[in-house]
């Protein structure tokens, strides 16, 4: 996949590289065609939200018994379409945290909403083998940041990455959320910015709706809007090194 992204014009490490866990399998599980974003850089847009067969929710479960009783040491990435918007996805996870000592790692590609899910699953003691990579589509109506602060900032056993893609079109809003996120306790080191160095299709004077309601909420500095933020740009871009 990260040649994927490459070859559609991002620039910058899409994960951290700090886990070297040996599995004797690995499984990559797309439990669901669905998915409530709509991001221009996805990499399964071929097949997301094209109304093709899903699995049956009971499926789901039977499935993770079949290859939780056949296999150990397990390396396990979970995908979609966004896999939260099952709507048995906190018991699918509950299955999973029991059967934790058949997993080397669990990680799991999502958008982060549907928070009580989210919030129920990182209640969980994971042991540090719950790996979440969270994608941050700041135009998407249904990116609400303060969700992320939510759970986020609270102690949790899950590791996680929040990631950003970042155009000339959208840096200062991605600069502004990445300072939010950080002065409501969410560290540094877990936000990874992605450089799209294509030429941006995307209005530069569209505001993102999350902006808007962290505006009227006095979340953002009163001038923010006046600032020229050129001089900012990109300024988080170490973070993914």
């Amino acid at each position: 996949m990260d040649s994927e992204i490459a070859s559609k014009g991002l620039l910058g490490d899409y994960r951290r590289q700090r886990r070297d866990r040996k599995s004797d399998i690995f499984i990559r599980w797309k439990i669901t065609e669905t998915c409530n974003y709509t991001c221009s850089y996805c990499t399964a847009w071929k097949t997301v939200n094209k109304k093709l067969p899903e699995m049956p929710i009971d499926r789901l479960l039977q499935a993770a018994e079949i290859f939780t009783n056949q296999f150990d040491n397990i390396s396990l990435r979970i995908t979609g379409g966004e896999p939260a918007i099952k709507r048995n996805y906190v018991e699918l996870m509950t299955f999973l945290h029991s059967r934790l000592d058949k997993f080397v790692e669990i990680e799991l590609r999502t958008n982060f909403s549907f928070p009580e899910k989210q919030r129920a699953v990182f209640s969980l003691d994971w042991q540090g083998k719950l790996l979440y990579h969270i994608g941050c589509h700041v135009y998407d109506k249904n990116f609400r940041p303060w969700d992320f602060v939510e759970t986020l900032s609270q102690p949790t056993s899950v590791d996680y990455d929040v990631k950003f893609v970042s155009t000339s079109a959208n840096q200062k809003y991605v600069d502004a959320f990445i300072d939010y996120f950080i002065e409501n306790g969410i560290n540094e080191k877990y936000i990874v910015v992605v450089r799209d160095i294509r030429d941006s299709a995307e209005d530069a004077s569209k505001i993102p709706p999350a902006i808007q309601t962290m505006a009227s909420r006095g979340e953002l500095p009163d001038d923010f809007f006046k600032n020229d933020f050129q001089q900012e740009s990109f300024k988080r871009e170490k973070v993914a090194a």
